[in-house]
């Protein structure tokens, strides 16, 4: 359409020019027509869709022409008129033709016109190819350590004759049609809609490298470029041939096959311990569990800090060293001296690592101790007593057991020094109850609180419900003697610990209010150490820990020997064989064993079933069985600590 009115403004344009020839006067002088020279310099610039056409004026003649006449051809043979431009005078002249076809050969020829019909010669500049729409930058994307994916979009206005090819610009090569870098005889070019673009992937690709890339648009007669993509980097090669090597039996070296200068990332998925980004191909992973599988990943990432996939590898640590044959222990001498009236020091020298020592005549007893004396009070006075003292180390093997007697001073020697922690002895007040005896538990009338009364009938406090509800066979508050205000007036406090009453012994895992330290409750007013792996298996793996106030904490004053294996301590209810049984010490070989807690004895001793605990076999597996408990057993049932000999 544009050319048709190219053309239409030519004839109209020349019928313009005849008519100002034939208006104006026939003078005999121009009667022939001057020579006209031909335009020169004639060039034409292709565009998209446009080629645009200059010339200059005639360099001889006269330059009488009235304007310029232009002519159009797609073979070079047959021209067509396009249109003309008027000669104004100007040293130079152009003319843009627009609407040509993308990517199409053109020639063009300019000649000076004077009308009614004279032409100078034409001048022909040869052909020209109009130019293609040039495609937008491609994309790269999805890296890995030697591919990258590209897509691009192609110009809407090409021709669908028009070819697309990837360059890449970092190799300064093509791409084949695999993906691969090519030569420029088999470059890979294709239409738009070509299905071998889908998921189009440059192989071949150096790890840890950033590329740009360019495409390529080839026509018939003309090709474009695009800009380049952005840079993308490749992937880190992922390590290779990765191993898991026992350094000892705690310790696990991870290596691997790669680059030293890589950054490399080291995890103990087992335990979620990780070495962080370092340079290397290798690291060693310490503190671990002896005889033991431990599962390991290793990543690499690249100069741009993206990371590739985990590979996987596990080992096994060494075999956990053999335990060294217990150590016999020794237990030389004992000895024993009154201190008072009512207090013997029993010493003695051994290798053991802990001691029992008892007063075989009171049958009263340390518990395993440490150290090389124990002194037993409230004693009577001008008495004579038996003590026995045995070791064990910690494997349990113990020494033989020797004796010893001492008597305590006469009756009123004097008091001992102050620096004695020897409570004294202090008679029932005549205002309370005849009944009361040691261990009762009393309550004052009109008053909520209750206490409990110790060997020397002074008050102990419950420092919470659940110290209480611990001894109770339900969770009432029953089971005291009322007194009047004036008998809980003339009873003494404690005035050294304990002043309240613990826990029931192997009723809960106790902690302070700041220490996750785990303790299990004992007997005697003692705590073991317990680890939380030990908790789990004879407490259940769901157990709360009681937490403890600072302030009662300092009632627990003795400590056993720390529970690290599943191991029924003493002072438990456990689960065995569908029986309920106690576990408590054997005096005469000082090993704990079982005793079978029958319903008589499990309702006498106030038995909470709660606290029954169902362990595996082997946290009683070496344990003997003792004589059932059928009855109350003070020393069971007692919520403070009054010690009987437990029967043989």
């Amino acid at each position: 359409m544009r050319n048709l009115f190219l053309v239409n403004f030519n004839q109209l344009a020349r019928a313009i020019i005849a008519a100002m020839v034939l208006l104006a006067p026939i003078s005999p002088a121009l009667a022939v027509a001057p020579f006209m020279p031909p335009p020169i310099n004639l060039a034409l610039v292709p565009g998209v869709g446009v080629v645009t056409l200059s010339w200059n004026p005639g360099a001889n003649g006269t330059g009488n022409e009235e304007a310029y006449d232009i002519q159009q051809s797609t073979d070079g043979q047959n021209f067509v008129d396009i249109g003309v431009v008027f000669n104004t005078g100007q040293n130079s002249y152009s003319r843009a033709v627009s609407g040509l076809a993308y990517d199409t050969e053109y020639w063009f020829k300019v000649a000076g016109y004077q009308p009614p019909g004279t032409y100078s010669d034409w001048v022909v500049a040869g052909s020209v190819s109009t130019l293609i729409e040039n495609p937008a930058p491609p994309t790269a994307s999805g890296p890995t350590n030697s591919t990258l994916n590209l897509s691009f979009s192609a110009p809407a206005n090409n021709p669908a004759t028009v070819k697309y090819g990837f360059y890449n610009m970092t190799l300064g090569s093509y791409l084949k049609e695999d993906g691969s870098a090519a030569n420029q005889e088999n470059v890979f070019l294709a239409a738009p809609n070509d299905p071998r673009w889908t998921n189009f992937k440059a192989i071949g690709l150096s790890p840890n490298t950033a590329y740009r890339f360019e495409v390529k648009a080839q026509g018939a007669n003309t090709e474009s470029w695009s800009g380049d993509s952005a840079a993308v980097r490749t992937l880190a090669n992922p390590p290779t041939n990765l191993q898991a090597t026992a350094a000892s039996a705690t310790s696990v070296t991870v290596s691997w096959g790669g680059d030293a200068v890589t950054s490399y990332n080291v995890k103990n998925t087992s335990t979620g311990a990780e070495s962080g980004w370092r340079t290397g191909t290798s690291y060693a992973f310490t503190n671990l569990t002896c005889n033991t599988n431990y599962n390991f990943t290793v990543q690499s990432r690249n100069s741009d800090n993206v990371a590739g996939a985990a590979v996987a590898v596990s080992g096994t640590t060494a075999a956990c060293p053999a335990e060294p044959p217990p150590v016999q222990p020794t237990l030389t001498s004992v000895s024993a001296a009154a201190n008072s009236n009512t207090s013997i020091t029993v010493s003695w020298n051994g290798t053991a690592s802990n001691y029992f020592v008892q007063n075989a005549t009171d049958a009263t007893n340390s518990g395993w101790i440490s150290g090389n004396s124990y002194t037993f009070n409230n004693l009577i006075c001008n008495t004579t007593y038996n003590f026995t003292v045995q070791g064990r180390n910690t494997g349990g093997t113990l020494t033989a057991q020797l004796s010893v007697t001492a008597q305590t001073k006469a009756c009123g020697s004097p008091p001992p020094s102050a620096t004695t922690t020897t409570p004294p002895r202090f008679p029932l007040p005549a205002t309370c109850p005849a009944t009361l005896a040691p261990g009762s538990m009393i309550k004052v009338r009109g008053k909520p609180p209750i206490y409990v009364l110790n060997a020397q009938f002074q008050v102990l406090h419950f420092p919470s419900g659940d110290e209480f509800k611990s001894w109770n066979a339900d969770d009432k508050y029953g089971g005291y003697i009322l007194v009047e205000e004036s008998c809980f007036d003339d009873l003494p406090l404690p005035s050294i610990f304990p002043v309240g009453v613990n826990y029931r012994p192997g009723s809960y895992v106790v902690k302070k209010s700041s220490s996750d330290q785990l303790y299990a409750v004992l007997p005697n007013d003692s705590l073991a150490k317990i680890t939380e792996r030990a908790a789990r298996d004879l407490y259940g793996a769901n157990f709360i820990p009681k937490v403890i106030a600072d302030i009662s904490w300092l009632n627990y004053i003795k400590r056993g020997v720390d529970i690290t294996e599943a191991k029924a301590h003493v002072g438990m209810l456990v689960r065995q064989n569908a029986k309920n049984w106690y576990i408590e010490p054997h005096f005469s070989t000082g090993r704990l064993w079982l005793r079978e807690v029958t319903a008589a004895g499990f309702t006498a001793n106030r038995f909470k079933s709660i606290f029954i605990r169902t362990v595996p076999a082997i946290a009683v597996a070496d344990y003997p069985v003792g004589a059932p408990i059928t009855t109350d057993e003070s020393r069971i049932s007692n919520r403070i600590y009054i010690y009987v000999q437990p029967p043989t």
